[in-house]
């Protein structure tokens, strides 16, 4: 399923966060991803809301914050689970790989101008969404 709601901003928060709940995922079985639960887990209030809305974004949880079939996806080992992050990927950001076949190739500016055109994001948004795409490539 891509990401139908235009609204919802590409990651943009913590990097490290957002590697800390897709570990978790991976190891556990939540039925549900809330704000609550990751303050429990030591994040700011704003970490969680920026995590929950890049896991929204990324199809990991659905709109009520209920996990999708990409969980399963990301506990998966060695290049299985490579190839279905990049399926997680390519269908969060298809607006942009269908502006660019590879902008993870692009350089940093030529990607930022890209976050700003494409996701209409404010040039500081883009700023951290970039390094939230170039990270979630190399996984």
């Amino acid at each position: 399923m891509l990401n139908q709601n235009p609204k919802i901003q590409p990651p943009y928060g913590s990097i490290s966060r957002l590697r800390y709940v897709l570990e978790l995922f991976s190891t556990h079985n939540f039925p549900q991803i809330t704000p609550t639960m990751l303050r429990d887990r030591g994040f700011s209030g704003s970490d969680a809301f920026q995590t929950i809305a890049a896991l929204k974004f990324l199809n990991i949880i659905d709109s009520e914050g209920n996990k999708t079939e990409n969980v399963t996806k990301l506990q998966l080992k060695g290049e299985e689970r490579t190839q279905a992050i990049l399926e997680i990927v390519k269908n969060a950001y298809q607006k942009l790989f269908n502006t660019v076949a590879e902008p993870y190739k692009l350089n940093k500016d030529d990607l930022y101008n890209d976050f700003i055109s494409v996701y209409e994001l404010s040039g500081r948004l883009a700023a951290t969404a970039v390094p939230n795409f170039l990270w979630l490539c190399k996984e």
